[in-house]
Parts: C-alpha cells; structure tokens; sequence
C-alpha cells in the first residue's frame, strides 16, 4: 500500500490572521508550531507483514548463535505479533506456537530443540509467559522486542521482561 507522506514546516503563527474574527492564528490555538505538508517527492510504502529489526541487538546476539541458529531467530521474527511479541504458528488465525508446535516447524530433535530454547531464553531473546486459558494451562513464547517487532506499541510487562540488547557490549575473541 501506498500512501502521501507529510512533512513537518515550522511557521510563526503570529504572521497568520483569522479574517473572520482578527485574531493570530497563535492566539487562536496556543502552542501550535508547526503544520503536516503533503511531500512531493516522498511517498510512504506499508504493509502489515514488515517488521523492524534493531542492527546493534542483532550484532550483539551474533556473537553467541551460529548461522543456523540465527536463521531460527530469523524465522521467530517473522511470526511475532501483539503487544506482548508472542510467536504465532498461525498469524491470520492468530494461534500461538507451542514448544511442540516450534519444534516441528524448526525439524529438531526434542533435546536439540532444548538446548536451542535454552540458549535463547539465557541470552534474552525469548522469554515465556504462562497463564490459564479455557481451563487448562498455556504458555507462550515471546521474542525480545528489542530484537524485532511488527509494531511500536508494547505491553509495560512484556518491556520490562527483557534486556535492551542493542545497548550491551559486544565480546571480541
């Protein structure tokens, strides 16, 4: 989808008169400094299935996950969704993977499966939340998202459960 992009312009309000009453257009509405301005040479491309990747927490995590493994975490990002970053099997229907279901869609063992989750969750990048939904238990797993996200908009809970990887050093040698 495309749409028009606006640009901010700066004005000095006090320059404009309401004709009708002659007051400053900044008397009328105080505060005001600046208006959107639809751009001419820029337009704004969107779609629902983009997401935002932070390049620093990305390098960061590198330094602990191999190719593969940073192929999977490549794969979790594209299946985030909500305010709480929670990785979906099914995003139209929005179903939640389980590890069981995660685990078929990465084709690993149960104990290489295991010790890849592990490492996720020890280095902050999933994290898993449980509750009761129906009756029975369920828990979720969620990706850091300071990591990558689909939007900018996050549960306090959810932030608060992870670190800002992007700002940790990063180990050399």
């Amino acid at each position: 989808m495309i749409k028009n992009a606006y640009t901010k312009k700066k004005i000095d309000f006090s320059k404009y008169v309401n004709i009708e009453t002659g007051e400053t257009l900044d008397s009328e509405v105080p505060g005001i400094s600046s208006i959107n301005a639809q751009s001419n040479q820029l337009q704004i491309v969107s779609s629902e299935e983009y997401m935002i990747v932070d390049k620093k927490a990305m390098d960061y995590i590198r330094t602990y996950f191999n190719r593969t493994e940073m192929a999977r975490i490549g794969e979790l990002q594209g299946m985030v969704h909500g305010c709480f970053n929670i990785v979906y099997k099914d995003l139209d229907n929005k179903i939640p993977h389980s590890k069981e279901t995660l685990m078929e869609e990465f084709d690993y063992t149960r104990n290489k499966f295991a010790l890849f989750m592990k490492k996720l969750y020890q280095k902050s990048v999933i994290y898993y939340i449980s509750g009761y939904k129906d009756g029975r238990e369920v828990t979720h797993i969620m990706l850091n998202p300071f990591i990558a996200r689909k939007q900018k908009t996050f549960h306090t809970e959810c932030v608060s459960m992870f670190q800002d990887l992007s700002k940790q050093k990063i180990k050399i040698g």
